[in-house]
């Protein structure tokens, strides 16, 4: 970030037209005059009002290269109002330990989070009020600092056992808000790789690949098992019973038999039939005539 502000800094000090990329560009540019008028071409390509074009983009360089600033600060530093934070201390089980001397010491950020998302969660079916869920996550941080070991397992298997166990329907409501925090993205990298497993599966020769099947395409790339792995069996018997006709390998006595082919007549051409003239005249006795 420092060494992107100090780029974007010396851009705003800098000309214009003595900027390097500029500079470059502007002289490649051919002007011909044509008698009538004087035209710009740039890589034999004619350019349309340059002057008026260049001239534009000459004023606006500074407040182009401010508006980037602001985009840069505004994406990545950190907001006031993130709760990205709050949620990661609601996630991870392993800063639990301190709940068994307070089990206040995580309320500020849960009851963030619930006023956060209270309109989705309200139309997802959560109705409790916040005082109820906060006493449905008492409930979660004492049963799991007492019968599980949040500080030396992986936290995502002591949320299995917590959706799993018998507090699970007790603690309806407080589950929903960390179910909601699960699908939480912490950043776009999945996406990101999301889009590049589609561009190496819907290659130019595969243009043609209809939207359901690449769907399905790049969340087997994505979720699916890896190739060795990956156990077939299932897929062959789905395919075998996904078409109305019968699949030889699994169904042969629903297969009807082939029919007898029936041999068809040739037609004869004319050299055949010359050749056959010639065999019936060869064929035929001699004529001898008997002379007196």
């Amino acid at each position: 970030m420092q060494r992107a502000n100090n780029q974007l800094n010396r851009l705003e000090k800098k000309a214009f037209r003595e900027l390097p990329c500029v500079k470059r560009v502007l002289e490649n540019i051919q002007e011909i005059n044509n008698g009538e008028k004087i035209e710009y071409h740039y890589q034999d390509f004619k350019l349309k009002h340059y002057k008026r074009g260049l001239e534009a983009t000459e004023n606006s360089k500074d407040d182009l290269v401010s508006k980037i600033k602001d985009a840069l600060k505004t994406r990545i530093e950190n907001d006031d109002n993130d709760i990205t934070p709050m949620t990661s201390r609601l996630l991870n089980t392993a800063g639990w330990l301190v709940a068994k001397d307070d089990v206040n010491a995580f309320d500020d950020e849960f009851v963030k989070v619930y006023e956060h998302f209270k309109i989705p969660l309200v139309n997802a079916g959560v109705t409790d009020s916040s005082n109820s869920l906060l006493e449905q996550w008492h409930t979660i941080l004492e049963w799991a600092t007492m019968y599980l070991s949040p500080s030396k397992i992986d936290y995502r298997v002591i949320w299995q056992q917590i959706f799993s166990s018998n507090i699970a329907k007790e603690c309806k409501g407080a589950l929903a808000v960390i179910e909601l925090v699960f699908c939480l993205p912490i950043s776009n990298a999945k996406v990101e790789r999301l889009f590049s497993a589609m561009n190496r599966i819907k290659t130019e020769g595969r243009a043609s690949l209809g939207e359901k099947r690449l769907n399905s395409l790049v969340r087997i790339a994505a979720e699916g098992p890896s190739a060795e792995n990956f156990d077939v069996t299932s897929a062959m018997d789905l395919w075998a019973k996904s078409t109305q006709s019968a699949r030889r390998p699994n169904q042969p006595d629903k297969q009807k038999p082939y029919k007898k082919r029936q041999k068809k007549e040739k037609l004869k051409r004319l050299i055949d039939i010359e050749e056959s003239s010639n065999e019936e005249e060869e064929d035929e006795p001699p004529n001898f005539e008997i002379v007196s």
